[in-house]
């Protein structure tokens, strides 16, 4: 008996200094975040204005959650104009997570509240999953918002320390120059992009580099169990709970209606929250999108924020006709059809926007150190297609100045490349599934005034952990 009582009480022993030990790191991560800024106009110290903002709204209030769809797609002012009830943008990054963001919203939500769950098409948002690194870099000098997530959280914090004060160190060397619209001088105080975007800023229209995703992979246990938690705890709180989808680029949305009506069945019989609409309502013109497949322009923000209006009002039996009206969308480039062409190391198509890497002759293959050049037979190397290096001997790969945009899974079947280095002055528009394929050691060397741009970018910061400053040039 007494050796029983003995083994109880080294375990609760254990037990409590583990906790010690746990309190004192997030007390020390409670410390890191007072240090001194490094991200204070970056994209991601927009959540700081949106938790504000959420924090702030006592009455009844319409909440959007999501990703950067979120950001981009609503009007929180015409929401409110149109509705009477005040509106919260609270999407930010898809790479953050979707459960961080359904958390952070958990203790102001009310009585009254209408909550619209609206996470991107794709399988990290359609998950558990969470971005602890970005969530670090967000809430930088805000420790009480990592509190308010809750013990569930310490370990992934305390896992990311070491990472996160390397790289905040890599910027205070290297710098941080900011420009364009993803930084947090971008928002307004609703935690709307008030960035003007008129037009489609996108090469072909739509990102081939980041498609939406509806196929049965995505709807998993872990996706439903997430929100039909988040829901129950909101119905408990007197909230309404509604599931939406985000505005998806028409021209990246190749499905057939039977793809959409099992996407939409599966969603309506599994989840405990009401559907406010069919995903085909949400497939827009591509004179909507900005600079990705869910990222509105101005017109879209307008398109999308009307569509929201009208599926909250129909559920809620509301037949008063919105005052706003949608906009046209605009014109975007249309491309010239490609020749495909080779020269000894090289298959590209040309187009009247240049070359287009697409794949390596025998002789290319062979090469083991790829060095792209500037320009082939006069004409501007302008961007790298999937697949560009399958059957690759390299071990090294050098990317011009002249290239602007660089597919997904450029590494799929490239063997050894283990080194990229980037010599563009400007940051090329990127897949978020460029390393898809690539040896888990690989790393990537940019101009040494671009390496905080690199880091904090929204579509480059995924891959934050292989970024290095160029020493030479």
């Amino acid at each position: 008996m007494k050796e029983k009582k003995s083994f109880v009480n080294f375990i609760f022993f254990i037990g409590a200094v583990l906790l010690y030990l746990a309190v004192i790191l997030y007390i020390a991560y409670g410390y890191i975040c007072r240090m001194d800024g490094v991200y204070g106009d970056t994209y991601y110290a927009a959540l700081k204005i949106k938790y504000d903002r959420i924090a702030s709204v006592d009455k009844p209030k319409i909440v959007v959650i999501g990703g950067s769809s979120v950001a981009f797609g609503i009007d929180s002012k015409l929401v409110e104009q149109e509705t009477g009830m005040p509106c919260v943008n609270f999407g930010l990054y898809a790479a953050i997570g979707m459960k961080p963001m359904l958390d952070f919203s958990k203790p102001f939500i009310k009585n009254g509240d209408i909550v619209v769950v609206a996470p991107e098409l794709s399988s990290q948002m359609y998950s558990g999953y969470t971005g602890y690194e970005y969530l670090m870099d967000s809430m930088e000098e805000r420790p009480d918002m990592a509190f308010s997530l809750g013990k569930e959280y310490a370990r992934g914090f305390i896992a990311i320390l070491p990472e996160y004060l390397a790289k905040r160190a890599k910027i205070k060397k290297n710098g941080l120059e900011l420009s364009g619209i993803y930084r947090k001088s971008s928002f307004d105080e609703y935690g709307d992009i008030i960035y003007p975007r008129e037009e489609n800023v996108m090469a072909e229209g739509y990102l081939d580099t980041d498609m939406p995703d509806i196929s049965g992979d995505i709807l998993t246990d872990e996706f439903f169990g997430m929100i039909n938690g988040y829901t129950e705890y909101c119905l408990s709180k007197g909230a309404e709970v509604y599931f939406g989808f985000p505005p998806v680029n028409g021209l990246s949305a190749g499905w057939s209606a039977d793809d959409i009506k099992s996407f939409n069945e599966k969603l309506s019989e599994r989840l405990d929250c009401t559907v406010l609409s069919s995903l085909e309502d949400h497939i827009l013109d591509a004179g909507y999108f900005y600079d990705s497949n869910f990222h509105t322009n101005d017109p879209g923000t307008i398109c999308n924020t009307i569509l929201l209006i009208n599926d909250i009002k129909r559920v809620k039996n509301d037949m008063t006709k919105v005052s706003a009206t949608i906009p046209e969308p605009l014109e975007i480039f249309a491309t010239e059809p490609s020749d495909i062409k080779s020269d000894e190391t090289y298959i590209y198509s040309l187009s009247e926007k240049g070359i287009l890497i697409k794949g390596l002759t025998d002789s290319g293959k062979e090469v083991k150190e790829l060095v792209i050049p500037d320009q082939i037979d006069g004409y501007r190397v302008y961007g790298i297609g999937s697949g560009a290096f399958d059957g690759s001997k390299a071990v090294t790969l050098t990317i011009p100045q002249s290239v602007s945009y660089i597919s997904a899974g450029i590494l799929k079947d490239a063997g050894d490349i283990s080194s990229i280095t980037i010599l563009a002055g400007s940051l090329p528009e990127v897949s978020l599934e460029m390393l898809s394929g690539a040896p888990e050691n690989i790393e990537i060397f940019v101009r040494k005034e671009l390496y905080g741009k690199y880091i904090t970018d929204y579509f480059w910061g995924v891959f934050s952990d292989k970024i290095k400053a160029l020493e030479t040039e």
